[in-house]
This record gives C-alpha cells, sequence and structure tokens, in this order.
C-alpha cells in the first residue's frame, strides 16, 4: 500500500480488448467510435467525438471491417443532407457484446475488493480465481431493426 495515499488500497478495473494474431480488432475507443457513428451517422462527425483523426477513426473502421465476419457499417451516399456512415445490425450486437462482457468483468473485479497497492501477482492470482464465474450471453445474428 502507498503510505502517502490517504484513499488506502485502490480498487480493480479492467480494460476488455479483443485482440487477433492480427492485433487488437475491438478495443474502448474503436466501440466508443462505433457508438459514436451510430449517434452520428458520420465518420467525420463520430471521430471529432472520440476524439480521433479522421484517418486514425477510418483506419480503425477499415481494419474492424476486414476483420469482421460481416460488414460493420453502410455507407450511405448523396441525397439531400448529403451522405453518411450508419452501422449494420452485426455492428449493434457487437457493441452490445462488449458492453455486456464489460460490466461482467468489472462486477468480478468488484468482488474481489479493494486491494493493497503492494500486492504481488501470484497474491491478485490467487484473489481472482476461486468461485469466479461470468455468464454472458448475446446473440450476434443481425439485427435490422434499426435500419442496419
Amino acid at each position: 500500500m502507498n503510505p502517502t495515499d490517504p484513499a488506502g488500497p485502490s480498487s480493480l478495473t479492467g480494460r476488455l480488448t479483443l485482440q487477433t494474431p492480427l492485433g487488437a480488432v475491438l478495443s474502448e475507443s474503436r466501440i466508443r467510435l462505433l457508438e459514436a457513428i451510430d449517434r452520428c451517422g458520420s465518420l467525420n462527425r463520430a471521430a471529432r467525438e472520440v476524439p480521433l483523426s479522421y484517418k486514425a477513426a477510418w483506419e480503425a473502421l477499415d481494419t474492424m471491417n476486414r476483420l469482421a465476419p460481416e460488414p460493420l457499417v453502410e455507407r450511405l451516399t448523396g441525397g439531400r443532407g448529403g451522405g453518411g456512415t450508419r452501422l449494420t445490425g452485426y455492428a449493434r450486437q457487437l457493441v452490445r457484446l462488449h458492453r455486456a462482457m464489460e460490466s461482467s468483468q468489472q462486477d468480478i473485479l468488484d468482488r474481489i475488493g479493494p486491494v493493497p497497492d503492494d500486492v504481488d501477482a501470484p497474491t491478485l492470482r490467487g484473489l481472482i480465481r476461486p468461485g469466479m464465474s461470468v455468464d454472458v450471453s448475446v446473440d450476434l445474428r443481425s439485427d435490422d431493426s434499426h435500419g442496419g
């Protein structure tokens, strides 16, 4: 424990990232980008909201699209308001799955409780293992009910 820290032991938090041999497919910033696209209807506006440069947002979206078994976005062209970008039902399901897994992960970490700052890795693993189980069930079939 840090003797200068008046708060005492710290709570655990985690970050959920889906890795493939090609690198990170889903991370917090990529999920936030998908959520922003869903709200904004535009990759450019979503990138500003996250915040990411347009180039970084485009590259992240391109990578996710290439690695996903189904398209994550539909590009809308022309029209009165110009073009845009819309999430597919599959992308919405992927975002829901990620958020559900993230919530379950945090529930487990919350059950462990505060951990002294000076705890070593073997002791921490011992705190996590006993009786910890999570059940996350999300249907990844396409959901076209949102126009995707």
